[in-house]
């Protein structure tokens, strides 16, 4: 696993299936394998059924981290990196206010 990518979901129905999008179109020509990681962090909406159908429709790509209660976003994230397989760790908010597309340039700054 090279990319891990990390994304703290609260109040996120109307945004995570675009977003998963996104990073699929960002990633689409790139040779690296990556993971998405969604933390669920019990917001009020239906962001969690929508998170479940996407990790049913792509299990290879998507995990959802269902947390017990509300902790936060900081805490979401560390949660999420318990989860993470790959090299580099990515997080990002799911509400799109960075573009997927920037990630790629967050690797290539790496190297």
């Amino acid at each position: 696993m090279d990319i891990s990518i990390v994304i703290p979901v609260y109040n996120g129905e109307n945004t995570v299936e675009k977003l998963a999008e996104e990073i699929f179109k960002a990633f689409n020509n790139v040779d690296a394998v990556y993971e998405i990681i969604f933390v669920h962090d019990c917001g009020p909406d239906n962001s969690l059924l929508l998170l479940l159908k996407l990790e049913k429709k792509y299990p290879e790509l998507i995990k959802v981290v269902k947390l017990t209660r509300n902790f936060g976003q900081h805490n979401a994230i560390i949660a999420g990196f318990e989860y993470c397989k790959g090299q580099l760790i990515v997080t990002m908010d799911e509400d799109l206010q960075h573009l997927p597309i920037d990630i790629l340039k967050l690797i290539e700054k790496q190297k």
